[in-house]
């Protein structure tokens, strides 16, 4: 008798040992080793410059074409595509599978610290940070209030919404959006400015000097100490529109 006439001629026999075929496969089905996956997310490394005041021209020919051309002897590199714009640079740098994005982010560094003498003076140091696929927001959470401005909705926000999310357990990092805070707008006359041969970087040179908050010394008694801070923040219209740009007389 052949194997497949003994199925044939005892059905139950056939049924029950499938039953226990079937039910051993279901337990090691579930006790199988999960291998890990591999990473198939190429390494991305972001550099942003801010370059504040330039057009997108000038951080174009000043910022991104030097930085590009020092990076373009880094190792393992895919490709390199970047984008100028108005007071900022933007490089993405795409390296090849299998790279190690640590070791990405060193040589990227190690590169830029060759041309960072080559930007110009007031161009901020460039920010280099890692582009990881899975950090992308999983929750996008909005806030609004009919009886609240939008500064008052910030305000709320910051104070009492963002600072319990952080406290929750599972979350990494929380950014927000949209947010409307007090500014003050300086505007220049510039027929005044070319009278009086008065500059935008004397503008800001005083403005700079003006609106400071820093030390200036210590108190010391035999039981108390003081720390002294002078500040000199400027806070209204009428202490910006009290600034002596120029005294040519001292």
């Amino acid at each position: 008798m052949s194997l497949t006439e003994l199925f044939i001629r005892r059905p139950a026999f056939t049924i029950v040992l499938s039953l226990i075929i079937t039910i051993v496969g279901l337990i090691s089905y579930s006790h199988l080793p999960v291998r890990w996956i591999p990473n198939i997310n190429p390494p991305i490394v972001s550099i942003e410059t801010d370059y504040p005041g330039a057009s997108a021209s000038l951080i174009e020919n000043e910022i991104t074409t030097p930085l590009e051309a020092g990076l373009s002897g880094v190792g393992g590199i895919q490709t390199i595509s970047s984008h100028s714009k108005q007071g900022k640079s933007e490089i993405t740098i795409t390296f090849k599978l299998g790279l190690n994005i640590n070791t990405a982010v060193e040589d990227v560094r190690s590169a830029l610290q060759l041309v960072s003498d080559a930007l110009p003076k007031q161009a901020k140091q460039p920010v280099v940070a890692k582009m990881d696929p899975n950090s992308e927001p999983v929750l996008y959470v909005a806030f609004s209030d009919p009886n609240r401005s939008a500064k008052e909705i910030t305000d709320y926000v910051k104070q009492f919404i963002m600072p319990r999310l952080q406290t929750i357990d599972g979350v990494a990092s929380l950014l927000s959006f949209g947010n409307r805070e007090s500014a003050l707008r300086i505007w220049l006359d510039p027929a005044k400015m070319a009278a009086a041969n008065v500059t935008v970087d004397d503008v800001g040179e005083v403005l700079t000097q003006q609106n400071v908050e820093m030390p200036s010394g210590q108190i010391r008694s035999a039981d108390r100490f003081y720390s002294v801070v002078t500040n000199e923040t400027l806070k209204t219209v009428n202490e910006f529109n009290d600034l002596i740009i120029r005294d040519d007389n001292s």
